[in-house]
């Protein structure tokens, strides 16, 4: 076999175990979503979006790596990489505010129901 055929091959075999991966995780990021969908009564799919998108931004960087590798005076994938980059930054910052929300809301709804146990309690 050629260099170029081992590579592909290698490639291939790569992407595969990769694509099998992020559906794993995929999976385990919608199974995490309705278990919160439950408790906290979401209305929308938070987790898997991110997941989803976090995942693509990172293969599209490495992927235009790849191929800025084997022929360097493709500049437009420079600036791809920059992008898909700052997205995938992007991204992190908005389930990082997510979550600080989610915490925020999870400790007043505690604090509610600890109020109104008081108020119950006081009332027997």
């Amino acid at each position: 076999m050629t260099r170029t055929k081992v590579y592909i091959k290698t490639f291939k075999k790569r992407l595969l175990e990769k694509l099998a991966l992020y559906l794993i995780l995929l999976l385990a990021a919608f199974a995490l979503e309705s278990i919160f969908k439950s408790i906290f009564l979401w209305e929308k799919y938070v987790i898997v979006f991110f997941v989803t998108v976090l995942i693509s931004t990172n293969e599209a960087v490495s992927i235009y790596e790849n191929i800025l590798e084997i022929n360097p005076q493709l500049t437009l994938l420079k600036s791809l990489i920059a992008l898909s980059k700052s997205s995938n930054k992007k991204a992190i910052e908005i389930a990082e505010k997510k979550i600080e929300q989610l915490e925020i809301s999870v400790v007043q709804k505690l604090d509610d129901e600890r109020a109104e146990k008081n108020t119950h309690d006081k009332t027997q």
